[in-house]
């Protein structure tokens, strides 16, 4: 097994992005940078999309993550014209994982919020908490957005399923 040392995670969207890279030290694990890349609603679909393969590209450049974690989309019943946008961002980052030979992986927020709290109905501010909790120095960031605090919590989630699959390992 390769030993995991960055994690990228995306929040995805065509209007607003979050992302957050986190990195295993000898003291655990350690934010390295969060944000949310915000594009115009008033491009075209295609070239939001281009924007965000270019960005991400820098990102993972930039960083070298061992993996990449993507939200998983919740489909509604309601704003399914949204839901197949989003879609298509997905299907762009996947694209730029593939091309980059980095593994992917996705989790629902449900799934994200019972690993980090225990339950899955847990509300943002609960996550954000343990997020803050696990990530000490995420504390002065109180007050990035949500879109970059979802992808945070992404990251420590992969995390904790990272560390599960050792332990069971030894």
């Amino acid at each position: 097994m390769i030993a995991v040392k960055t994690i990228l995670a995306l929040d995805p969207g065509t209007h607003r992005l979050g992302f957050a890279l986190i990195r295993k030290t000898r003291r655990g694990w350690k934010m390295l940078r969060m944000g949310t890349l915000k594009f115009s609603l008033k491009d075209s679909v295609p070239l939001r999309l281009k924007g965000i393969y270019e960005e991400v590209s820098r990102i993972v450049q930039r960083f070298q993550p061992d993996h990449m974690v993507v939200e998983s989309l919740h489909i509604r019943p309601y704003g399914q014209r949204a839901t197949l946008i989003v879609a298509q961002c997905v299907g762009t980052l996947l694209l730029l994982s593939a091309q980059q030979g980095i593994p992917v992986f996705s989790y629902p927020m449900t799934t994200v919020r019972k690993t980090l709290t225990g339950n899955g109905s847990q509300p943002k501010s609960g996550l954000h908490r343990f997020v803050r909790a696990y990530l000490p120095d995420t504390v002065s960031l109180m007050d990035a957005d949500a879109d970059a605090w979802d992808a945070l919590a992404l990251a420590v989630c992969h995390s904790l399923v990272l560390e599960d699959q050792i332990i069971d390992q030894e």
